[in-house]
């Protein structure tokens, strides 16, 4: 089966201002529905958030999903849960929650004049009733320039340097600079139920 890739341009993607937050969604979420962009196979949440000085995501609850934040220009982005983990998470940095069985957690920008801007991205696992749990991993700008880096992979293949996921995604990164150019070979399934890939 060959892949198929699908543009979907900026100005298509959902839209929303809260005032306190700036927010893009490439795919239907809260008040947003669009029929041709609900999913694509696990990944449900990609929203392009911009958080205003000291505001944030009051504490809230989750269940099942994966929830990623990339911190992709500046800012600070304070993270607690009810599992005891406090944390502020920084340019490069990539907050790993599985929800899991269950999990509250709060988001909050402590800068008191700069806003944050980051990626919020929300994978479905094989397992919604995994274990809840809490990681976080810093992958600097050097790393990423002029560079395709793998940020995270499934948790039944062997590579160290990711964050493990427990369903079929990837997910890289780059920092293209004028001239520059990164090239990747789309991985193809071999029908249903073979996941050999070419």
């Amino acid at each position: 089966m060959v892949a198929k890739i699908v543009v979907c341009p900026s100005e298509e993607h959902g839209y929303a201002n809260h005032g306190w937050l700036d927010t893009h969604h490439a795919f239907s979420f809260a008040d947003y529905y669009d029929l041709n962009y609900k999913s694509l196979g696990a990944l449900h949440v990609i929203n392009k958030d911009i958080v205003q000085p000291d505001n944030g995501f009051g504490t809230h609850p989750h269940h099942g999903y994966k929830i990623f934040l990339y911190i992709i220009i500046s800012g600070e982005l304070q993270h607690k849960d009810s599992m005891g983990n406090i944390e502020i998470l920084k340019r490069g940095d990539i907050q790993f929650t599985t929800a899991g069985i269950g999990i509250s957690h709060s988001e909050y920008n402590i800068n008191k004049i700069h806003p944050i801007h980051f990626l919020q991205i929300w994978v479905s696992p094989n397992d919604k009733n995994l274990t809840p749990a809490f990681n976080m991993k810093m992958y600097s700008d050097s790393l990423k320039t002029n560079n395709l880096t793998h940020l995270i992979f499934p948790a039944s293949e062997q590579d160290l340097k990711t964050i493990k996921i427990h369903t079929d995604f990837h997910m890289f990164a780059s920092i293209l600079q004028p001239e520059n150019k990164v090239t990747h070979m789309v991985q193809e399934y071999l029908g249903d139920g073979d996941k050999t890939r070419r």
